[in-house]
């Protein structure tokens, strides 16, 4: 006789994301800041399929989300509930001063700098981030949002990158991997906002925009994602817009993606379920 099944299990939902959110409703809030009008149309047609409201009604769900998890002693983990650290934290603080949205609670953001404060913040980032690419999103989408100076984001040569084969090898070698779409629009960004003093080194890094948006736009799947990841890709799309390139194809295929991704409660996972 066979024995009686058992109670059905049901897979359990992974928590959302911190750092993926953060990163997303920055990326579209300055998409939307400095994308053209049907860019913000697009977004618009997206949201209505994606999430039923308009992006301040996403805006505002997100932020009440974020602001729930955030932890006694004034940090974010990378998921709820999770240990806080430094890099989720200054994710955190950036998209709160991006999107101006008024604290749930009084103090939350004050508790959130003496947090970052207190560990020393993008000096501590640059010396215990391995990941040179997490590291130039980290810094590039803080310094967008006023958390952070340009000049603290890491130099990329994406001249390198985009130089043809023949004489790249004549070139200084790259600090980052310049083959990284979050390394190439970071250098992109911050190329825009602190231009090289030296006159060559200016102009030869403004002819190789073009050929480094092609080898960015290469890297994007055909439904707008990079890696697979909500978070990389929102980091591309803060960059690019940094770089006055909000309008750009890239972005409006990256913003269709985190568009596509955000789930019902107004969050993101950390990563894309449709790539």
């Amino acid at each position: 006789m066979t024995a009686p099944a058992g109670p059905i299990t049901l897979p359990a939902t992974p928590p959302f994301s911190v750092r993926s959110t953060a990163t997303a409703v920055s990326a579209l809030v300055m998409a939307e800041q400095y994308g053209d009008s049907s860019l913000a149309a697009a977004q618009a047609e997206m949201l209505d399929v994606a999430y039923r409201g308009d992006l301040s009604e996403l805006m505002l769900a997100s932020m009440r989300r974020l602001a729930d998890c955030q932890n006694p002693d004034g940090g974010w983990g990378e998921t709820p509930a999770a240990p806080s650290d430094l890099t989720s934290s200054m994710l955190a603080l950036s998209v709160f001063r991006l999107t101006c949205v008024p604290a749930r609670y009084a103090d939350l953001e004050p508790r959130l700098e003496q947090y970052i404060k207190a560990r020393k913040g993008a000096a501590a980032l640059r010396r215990t981030i391995e990941d040179r690419s997490l590291l130039l999103g980290v810094l590039s989408t803080c310094a967008a949002a006023g958390v952070g100076s340009w000049k603290q984001t890491p130099v990329v040569r994406f001249e390198r990158a985009a130089a043809p084969a023949s004489i790249r090898g004549l070139l200084s070698s790259p600090q980052f991997d310049s083959t990284n779409p979050v390394m190439l629009a970071g250098g992109l960004a911050r190329f825009r906002q602190l231009r090289p003093s030296n006159p060559a080194l200016r102009w030869l890094r403004g002819v190789s925009v073009e050929p480094c948006l092609q080898l960015i736009a290469a890297q994007q799947s055909d439904a707008g994602c990079f890696r697979g990841q909500v978070q990389t890709t929102s980091f591309v799309v803060a960059a690019l817009a940094s770089a006055g390139k909000a309008s750009h194809p890239i972005v409006r295929r990256a913003v269709t993606c985190l568009l596509t991704n955000v789930g019902p409660d107004a969050t993101w996972l950390a990563d894309c379920l449709q790539e």
